[in-house]
């Protein structure tokens, strides 16, 4: 997992498939649901990005704490 240069100072942003992925989404999710209550999953129209949301759910693995809007 390649997330150097995933991470910003207030967000995450990257080229799909380089450095924002699925595997990556989901170790953000697993490490998220130690520390936040409740998350909003937003998205633009991009076909990947629920494929992103998904990801990030599965690793947050509380779906009574994710609302995706």
């Amino acid at each position: 997992m390649k997330s150097d240069k995933m991470f910003k100072a207030y967000d995450c942003r990257g080229k799909y498939g380089e450095e924002v992925t699925e595997e990556n989404s989901f170790f953000t999710g697993l490490a998220l649901q130690k520390f936040a209550k409740r998350v909003v999953i937003a998205m633009d129209y991009r076909d990947h990005n629920l494929k992103l949301a998904q990801a990030f759910a599965a690793g947050y693995a509380n779906s009574d704490k994710i609302e995706f809007i």
